[in-house]
């Protein structure tokens, strides 16, 4: 859609009480979704397009003249879940240090260091995907430490599997992010990857 028809929505925080597997459509325009709090792993779909999981700290950027007209959103659990989500044009600057540990996902990056915790590497051919699996049954990880070891492709952290980049690591790069939900890993770019992750948990 070109970019003359769009309508301006100036960015604005939504605040909604979402209710065990009911959809709520929130209708605006804008290239930003965020999610700024949630306890828990929602869902959305921007514009009728296929749901993937979602949760706090993580988001989509969309670059013009892309943009969507409305945001579905829907919980899964069992109990009604609060949101408070950044919608609209523009992007959201958050710089808090983030200490609790029922808050999700505050993530940076900073160069690599010279030596790799964690296991082995893993070489990602191009497009490859790693998956690094949810951890439940009472298993709270701490963070994980994604490092691209190689100086070839980046890397992008997916929305899920399927889901779009909400995250990129250039090569050298270290991302750091919170949280015990599942995180995809994609290698972009036309050369192989190197990959080291490193996991640690609550005790």
């Amino acid at each position: 859609m070109p970019l003359s028809s769009r309508k301006n929505s100036p960015l604005a925080l939504i605040k909604r009480t979402l209710k065990p597997n009911l959809v709520q459509i929130i209708n605006v325009t804008g290239t930003l979704f965020r999610v700024k709090e949630a306890k828990k792993v929602f869902y959305v779909s921007l514009d009728d397009d296929a749901e993937f999981p979602i949760e706090a700290g993580l988001g989509v950027q969309m670059q013009e003249p892309d943009f969507f007209k409305s945001v579905s959103v829907i919980n899964k659990n069992a109990e009604d879940l609060d949101i408070e989500i950044w919608v609209g044009n523009n992007n959201v600057i958050d710089n808090r240090l983030n200490t609790r540990f029922d808050r999700n996902n505050p993530v940076f990056t900073k160069d690599a260091p010279t030596v790799i915790a964690g296991g082995a590497p893993t070489v990602m051919a191009p497009n490859d995907v790693l998956i690094i699996p949810e951890r439940s049954l009472g298993v709270h990880r701490k963070q994980i430490v994604i490092t691209n070891v190689s100086g070839g492709s980046r890397l992008a952290i997916l929305a899920g599997q399927g889901g779009p980049e909400v995250a990129s690591i250039a090569a050298t790069l270290q991302f750091t992010i919170f949280t015990s939900s599942e995180v995809v890993i994609k290698c972009i770019g036309g050369a192989s990857n190197t990959v080291d992750v490193l996991e640690t948990w609550y005790t």
